[in-house]
């Protein structure tokens, strides 16, 4: 491997999100929070100041714990946010970082419906989900690969999902909703897909 470049790798259910930089140009913070069962990392380019939080743990985690990790890193808003699946350990503490003055400045990405959840109850009450939608609201969008028919899976993809966190920094989608990219050369992809024995939110 190059020494210029290095790579942590995300395991995060069923994506996988590589973080390339450059440590002589950027210099990337990535923190693990404890948000107990669940998940949540906030990955920061210290030079451009943007940054990427990946789930937001369960309700209560996003109040208590990430809205006031945000704030003493002397961040007020979150460039991305990137929700993995919409379990409530995963998304519960979304909405609480909004209510907590910490917003998200570009764009929420997520599976768009590859879901069986419902946004409210029998009694017409949000759900957990339509919590996070409501929050979400116009700021949505879909990552690339769950845009992607079960027909078309083998075809080359043509749009990667690549947030780019500054220069030096990039983020990159490469397994979700059920597909993978497979890598044949360092420009092309394409995209294969997870035996599953369902369609699953995870």
């Amino acid at each position: 491997m190059n020494s210029r470049l290095r790579c942590a790798l995300l395991f995060l259910s069923s994506w996988v999100l590589p973080c390339f930089y450059q440590p002589s140009l950027a210099d990337l913070r990535i923190i693990h929070i404890n948000v107990d069962q669940g998940d949540s990392t906030f990955i920061v380019d210290t030079n451009s100041k943007e940054s990427l939080l990946v789930d937001a743990g369960n309700r209560g985690y996003g109040r208590k714990v990430i809205a006031p990790l945000v704030k003493d890193l002397d961040i007020s808003q979150i460039t991305y946010f990137l929700a993995t699946h919409y379990d409530s350990d995963h998304i519960g503490g979304f909405d609480e970082l909004i209510k907590e003055g910490i917003n998200i400045k570009e764009t929420v990405f997520d599976r768009g419906n590859y879901t069986h959840r419902k946004n409210k109850t029998a009694t017409e009450r949000l759900t957990q989900y339509g919590e996070y939608l409501k929050e979400a609201g116009q700021k949505r969008k879909t990552v690339s690969l769950c845009g992607i028919s079960d027909e078309s899976n083998q075809a080359e993809i043509t749009t990667r999902q690549i947030i780019t966190l500054g220069e030096d920094t990039k983020v990159e989608v490469v397994a979700a909703c059920g597909k993978y990219l497979q890598g044949i050369d360092d420009e092309n992809y394409k995209v294969g897909e997870y035996t599953i024995n369902e369609k699953r939110d995870n």
